[in-house]
């Protein structure tokens, strides 16, 4: 027992609770020992002693509380690390509490129609800076995207006319949070669609939904979910930066145009 208390103590685990255990004791013991010298607390005086520990204890049951849901959201993403057909429940909650979003996908038209509401709030806060790519809406990876779907009725067109949606989704968002919000568009088909989360406690998530080629479609398509302790965590992570710097600037329509707004 005593051996396991010095190992916490060297290791800093454990000192909330510590602290409080030693508080309590010296506050039991106080009354006794003052009264070898004649010294007693009056009742009015142990109610504020009291209130101390109480006070003490509920500080612990809260920090450990908090630990407790942080174990039980990072074992949640543990278990649907694995290749599944729906993203976790912390997906929304870690969307909503988002500082930094590095989002890409091929027009991600789905994904800004179910959680636009979130992406106005964050950044009404101003918590959070989000960063926007897609592929060009004149690239020929769009062509080849399009190809990802069975028959012959879906073609570039639709696509395409996705794509634009997108763009004046997230140029509206340019414009009504100015800095806050940037749009990079490439002419390379994307294998996934990526979702990379900091929060404001620094901790990071990955969410990946990996695209199909006629099989498995729609929201069948596989998804991944890994956080900073995950080997292939950095992998994506750098990767989706790196076609983040590979991509090209998109000007809204009021901005002059440049070599930045068309594909090479």
């Amino acid at each position: 027992m005593f051996g396991q208390f010095l190992n916490d103590i060297k290791k800093g685990e454990n000192l909330d609770l510590y602290v409080t255990l030693v508080l309590a004791i010296v506050l039991t013991a106080l009354n006794p020992i003052l009264s070898l010298f004649g010294v007693t607390i009056t009742p009015g005086g142990i109610v504020p002693l009291t209130m101390s520990v109480l006070a003490a204890l509920t500080v612990v049951l809260l920090v450990n509380r908090k630990k407790m849901e942080s174990l039980e959201r990072h074992l949640s993403r543990q278990t649907e690390s694995k290749i599944t057909t729906t993203f976790p429940e912390s997906y929304s909650a870690d969307l909503g509490s988002a500082k930094k979003i590095l989002q890409i996908g091929i027009h991600l038209a789905s994904n800004l129609n179910a959680h636009h509401d979130q992406y106005q709030s964050i950044l009404r806060s101003r918590r959070a800076s989000i960063r926007f790519l897609i592929v060009h809406p004149k690239a020929a990876a769009l062509k080849m995207a399009a190809m990802r779907f069975a028959g012959v009725s879906r073609k570039v067109e639709h696509e395409k006319t996705r794509t634009e949606s997108s763009l004046d989704v997230i140029t509206k968002l340019m414009q009504d949070y100015p800095g806050r919000v940037e749009l990079r568009v490439i002419d390379y088909l994307l294998e996934y669609a990526g979702l990379l989360i900091e929060t404001p406690s620094g901790e990071e998530i990955l969410y990946i939904e990996r695209y199909t080629f006629r099989h498995y479609g729609g929201d069948l398509k596989p998804k991944f979910v890994y956080t900073r302790d995950d080997p292939w965590f950095r992998f994506i992570k750098e990767e989706m930066e790196e076609l983040w710097k590979a991509a090209e600037p998109w000007l809204p329509p009021s901005a002059p145009a440049s070599q930045g707004s068309t594909p090479p």
